[in-house]
This record gives structure tokens, C-alpha cells and sequence, in this order.
């Protein structure tokens, strides 16, 4: 694995953006968009991908090559301007998390040997059902 000792910044999830993937989520589309961007930034927080990526990871391909090549290549210009937008998960429970999105960046910037930050949502605060 390569590593990069280039300095970046990670942005906060662009929540309005990411509405098109939410809606995959019978939770996330009964709030509405409002009601997501509300929700995930109340009950989401800033982890290291580190701490989940052994935990029951969903909807998420660890391998940068198998992607889309016009995401990779969204990817190489966000890094090469050295702000990268944070990718989501979900957290279902303590040992269950899914890849809501930003795929491409996290195995992007593993690829490179870099530890991203990500925004995990918690889904417990909707009650037993996780």
C-alpha cells in the first residue's frame, strides 16, 4: 500500500447531495429530505474509518479499482485540491455499519494509506428496531 504524506482536509457531508442515496433507506425517505439532512447531522458523528471497517461493513467495496472510473476521477481531483468530502455510514448497531456514501473516497484514500475521517450515523435513537 502506498502512502501519502500530502496534508488534506476533510469537509462535512454535503447532506442535501446526498439525499439521492438516502432515499435507499425506508427510514431515511418516511423524514423526507428535511428530515435527513436534520436527523444525520443531529445524531451523526466524526469516527475513523478504522474504527468500523472490521465490523459488518455493507454496501461497501474496499477495492479503488473495481470501482467507476468517473468517480475515481472525481476522487484524484478532490484529493489533488486537497479537500475531500467525508463519506457516511450508518451505524445499524454495535456491530453492524453500511456505506451510505462516498465509496470511492474511503477506498481512495486507504488505497493511499490514509486513515479518512467519515460521518457515522447512528441509527439507535429510532429505537429497538437496531
Amino acid at each position: 500500500m502506498a502512502t501519502v504524506s500530502k496534508i488534506i482536509s476533510f469537509k462535512s457531508p454535503n447532506f442535501a447531495e446526498e439525499w439521492n442515496e438516502a432515499e435507499r433507506y425506508d427510514e431515511f425517505k418516511e423524514m423526507g429530505k428535511s428530515g435527513f439532512i436534520s436527523f444525520a447531522k443531529k445524531n451523526g458523528k466524526v469516527i475513523k474509518f478504522s474504527q468500523i471497517k472490521n465490523k459488518g461493513l455493507g454496501n461497501f467495496d474496499p477495492n479503488f479499482n473495481r470501482l467507476l472510473e468517473a468517480k475515481k476521477k472525481r476522487f484524484f481531483e478532490a484529493f489533488s485540491l486537497g479537500s475531500v468530502e467525508m463519506s457516511i455510514f450508518i451505524k445499524w448497531n454495535s456491530s453492524q455499519h453500511e456505506m451510505m456514501a462516498g465509496n470511492t473516497r474511503v477506498s481512495g484514500l486507504n488505497m493511499l494509506g490514509i486513515d479518512p475521517p467519515i460521518w457515522c450515523i447512528d441509527m439507535a435513537v429510532l429505537g429497538n428496531k437496531y
